[in-house]
């Protein structure tokens, strides 16, 4: 495998890997029908959200200098395919964090042991969104384990299609046939 190849995969796989640990988000005494008020709310927001297609060509730009032979063709298709979803997925979660530092909250992560209890509880379940609201809303774990958190940014209010000045050319294949 060629070294670029190597050090792209690599780079792409870095930066889709998962944290170790788990962040939530929180404010210090907020209410439980806020907090999910608010979960709601901000979740909706990456509906809305204006995708920013600059990254997004810059993963298909770079992954189509990768394709040097058949084999490569399909490795840089599905390396392609994997960053621009990873692309999407960050821009959609900007959105999310935009709309929650907006309202007041902040981003803190779990202790081991608030980890092995939320284990305890399935994705869904009002026991566990009770239980990481407990925490959430508790001033002392937000001052204790909170995570500096900068609102990322929006994409650019000019970004949008390329304009094209001139028609696109189109290769004459002469003849069709009958």
């Amino acid at each position: 495998m060629p070294r670029t190849v190597f050090l792209a995969a690599l780079s792409l796989a870095a930066v889709a890997s998962p944290a170790a640990a788990h962040d939530s988000w929180g404010k210090p005494d907020v209410g439980f029908a806020e907090y999910r008020i608010d979960a709601d709310q901000c979740s909706n927001a990456a509906f809305d959200a204006k995708l920013w297609m600059g990254p997004i060509d810059h993963v298909m730009r770079a992954t189509m200098k990768l394709q040097t032979d058949i084999y490569m063709l399909a490795f840089s298709r599905q390396i392609m395919t994997h960053g621009v979803s990873v692309t999407i997925a960050d821009q959609l979660q900007n959105a999310v964090d935009r709309c929650l530092i907006d309202r007041g909250y902040t981003k803190f992560r779990l202790t081991d042991a608030q980890e092995r209890r939320l284990s305890h509880f399935r994705p869904g379940t009002v026991e566990r969104a009770h239980f990481l609201h407990s925490l959430a809303a508790d001033p002392a774990v937000m001052a204790a384990q909170a995570i500096p958190t900068v609102r990322p940014h929006e994409a650019p209010a000019d970004e949008g299609k390329p304009t094209r000045k001139e028609p696109p050319h189109v290769i004459d294949l002469g003849p069709r046939p009958v």
